[in-house]
């Protein structure tokens, strides 16, 4: 793994540093400006949520899950059915970068995934087939950012996750 370099400033004289990302810890830390002896606070970068609803039955696949679970520099949450009606029964719940579904949550109109669409998260819809009239449907509920038919090459998948976060980020600013 490479240790990504962060950029810092004094907030006080605006003097820059390099800091190795794998020395900052995930709670922080602090260090003391060389120019002006200020206090600098170092905050390691946030990583993007990405929730995957993990009932649909594309999701059962052989390598699908365990591909979605090992997605390395992402906070990736397994959303099953249970937690989803929990999260429905919320009045305001956290919105995720991005959500990964299968067609069944488009078709069965899922209220988590009408949400989380109508908040901006970036939406990938994995189908086992491409079905032009599934698309529509799925489009028409919530539309989708990605489109993957499985089974997912983790390859293309960091791809799309880093073009889908990088979206997310350009839409926030």
């Amino acid at each position: 793994m490479v240790d990504t370099p962060l950029l810092v400033s004094c907030s006080t004289c605006a003097t820059a540093y390099r800091v190795r990302l794998g020395l900052v810890p995930e709670r922080g830390a602090r260090a003391v400006c060389r120019v002006c002896s200020e206090p600098i606070v170092i905050l390691r970068p946030k990583r993007p949520t990405v929730w995957v609803f993990t009932d649909d039955p594309a999701m059962q696949r052989a390598n699908t899950l365990p591909v979605l679970e090992g997605l390395e520099g992402y906070e990736v949450l397994l959303i099953d059915a249970f937690e989803r009606q929990a999260l429905q029964d919320l009045p305001v719940f956290p919105t995720p970068e991005v959500v990964i579904f299968g067609d069944m949550h488009a078709l069965l109109e899922d209220p988590v995934l009408a949400r989380v669409a109508q908040e901006g998260a970036a939406k990938i819809l994995l189908s086992t087939h491409e079905n032009e009239e599934l698309q529509e449907v799925v489009n028409a509920f919530c539309g989708f950012d990605h489109l993957l038919f499985l089974p997912i090459e983790p390859s293309l998948l960091h791809v799309v996750l880093e073009d889908a976060t990088r979206r997310d980020e350009e839409d926030d600013q």
